[in-house]
């Protein structure tokens, strides 16, 4: 049962006389608590996948009470909220962390070049400057991370090489990464 349905009974409950009716709707809101209660503790105690997964768990401990203060969490609790901060911001960047740096940095590339585009389509000048500026930003913390798959690194290389251009600042790193994939040593 959701916790939303968990609420809904809730409420029924508060409004509802004593009687048959009213205990086993108790029962169900008792059931449905544990339950909430339990996929929370799972989700909590388990390794996050990502960064948004992160996000959650630090917004449910960090939630802030009615007293203006946040609560207080045993130290078993956080454990695994504090190795998932670990391991997300570790220098050595892990299979999540690289594909999830990946996933931001050809978002912002994505938004930049359709920006810059919309910009040039109706002849904004100094429109299509700013999205210019963003979009070599953009490809700059792109071409900084190394590609997770072989799907990223076409990606990048279409960026560098793409529509006959002719960037050539990024040659050496790519064709490090081509002879990773190529399983080639040099």
């Amino acid at each position: 049962m959701a916790k939303a349905d968990g609420d809904r009974l809730n409420a029924a409950l508060k409004v509802m006389p004593e009687g048959e009716g009213r205990t086993a709707v108790h029962d169900a809101v008792c059931a449905n608590d544990d339950e909430y209660a339990a996929a929370i503790d799972a989700a909590l105690g388990m390794p996050s996948p990502h960064m948004g997964a992160l996000l959650w768990k630090l917004q449910y401990f960090l939630e802030i009470e009615p007293d203006g203060y946040t609560a207080s969490w045993r130290a078993d609790a956080i454990k695994p909220l504090f190795d998932d901060v670990a391991r997300f911001a570790s220098t050595e960047r892990s299979p999540t962390r690289l594909d999830s740096e990946w996933a931001t940095a050809r978002a912002t590339y994505v938004v930049a070049r359709e920006g810059e585009e919309a910009a040039g389509a109706v002849n904004d000048v100094a429109g299509e400057e700013r999205w210019t500026k963003r979009r070599y930003a953009a490809e700059d913390a792109l071409m900084a991370i190394p590609s997770p798959d072989a799907s990223a690194f076409a990606f990048k290389f279409m960026v560098a090489k793409g529509g006959g251009r002719e960037t050539d600042c990024w040659d050496a790193m790519l064709e490090q990464e081509a002879l990773l994939f190529a399983q080639v040593e040099v």
